[in-house]
């Protein structure tokens, strides 16, 4: 799924054509590509809803997932984003700002330390007051208020969209086993 996917499959094509690999085969051998685990994996489909996880991290990929799950024209995309370290979302706090217009509404959760100690400013706390009080935006710090919302919010046609290389993960899958 995504442009790079399309990318990457048209420069296998090209590459297997070099090798006079027949286009039958080619095509079996591109429709049995099930994607990278990780990224944009689709966790569950339930009551209208479809739940994904991405491992994006970077507002880069991260804007390149919710440019691709817009594609799907799903009626609202719900995003749940776990910074991962300090340094880079302090680093990167501008280009975090400005990465999730496609997302109808963004909920934040406390960072991923990894390897790391806080950094003053680099906090996932900061990167919410750094979204400029957005309507459609809000900070949860457990997973029980979190699920609750979730609960709350979502409603068929929607997609739910879990973003984060940390334990986001975990996470999902927990609301995933929870969600009927």
């Amino acid at each position: 799924m995504g442009e790079h996917n399309v990318l990457n499959a048209l420069a296998c094509i090209v590459v297997a054509r070099q090798y006079k690999i027949k286009f039958c085969d080619i095509a079996a051998g591109i429709s049995g590509y099930n994607g990278v685990k990780r990224r944009l994996t689709l966790l569950k489909r339930t009551k209208g809803i479809n739940i994904y996880h991405d491992y994006a991290h970077h507002p880069t990929e991260i804007a390149a997932t919710l440019d691709t799950l817009k594609l799907l024209d799903f009626k609202r995309i719900i995003a749940v984003f776990q910074p991962h370290t300090y340094s880079r979302t302090k680093a990167l706090m501008g280009e975090f700002v400005s990465c999730f217009p496609n997302a109808d509404f963004l909920i934040i959760l406390p960072t991923y330390a990894a390897r790391e100690n806080y950094i003053m400013g680099g906090d996932a706390l900061d990167l919410f007051y750094n979204l400029g009080g957005r309507q459609d935006c809000a900070y949860f710090s457990n997973y029980e208020g979190l699920q609750f919302e979730l609960d709350k919010m979502l409603t068929r046609g929607d997609c739910l969209v879990w973003l984060g290389a940390g334990d986001i993960d975990k996470i999902a899958e927990k609301y995933k086993k929870h969600i009927k």
